[in-house]
């Protein structure tokens, strides 16, 4: 029982380590021009709305050896979806293939809406 618990902790502890930082729609909305915009939802789901600027690319795609992504390993990444939970999968790939500065729109794209920033069509 002890050795289950340790290996649980153990995974916990790494988990933590790679935890992208969460950024604001309001930060976002500030300064655009100074991070990459990865939108990870379905293609379909992107042109529905996205935020401007954003990039487009499913998160069961997103590899660190994607050309659109080669020059942001040590720049801002920031990620979203709809509910989360396929943005925080996609930055953990990012994390694991060496990108530095992995951040998480708080409140994905929901979020973004609800405080009344525009999305592109």
């Amino acid at each position: 029982m002890m050795r289950i618990f340790l290996v649980f902790l153990l995974g916990a502890l790494v988990s933590l380590s790679h935890a992208a930082t969460l950024v604001s729609a309001e930060e976002v909305s500030k300064d655009k021009s100074s991070r990459l915009i990865l939108d990870v939802r379905n293609a379909d789901e992107f042109a529905a709305g996205h935020l401007p600027g954003a990039i487009n690319i499913p998160h069961d795609k997103v590899t660190g050896d994607d050309s659109r992504l080669k020059d942001w390993k040590d720049k801002p990444v920031l990620v979203y979806c709809r509910s989360g939970r396929r943005s925080g999968l996609a930055a953990d790939k990012l994390e694991q293939a060496g990108f530095s500065k992995v951040q998480k729109l708080e409140g994905d794209l929901p979020g973004w809406e609800a405080k009344g920033y525009p999305v592109e069509r």
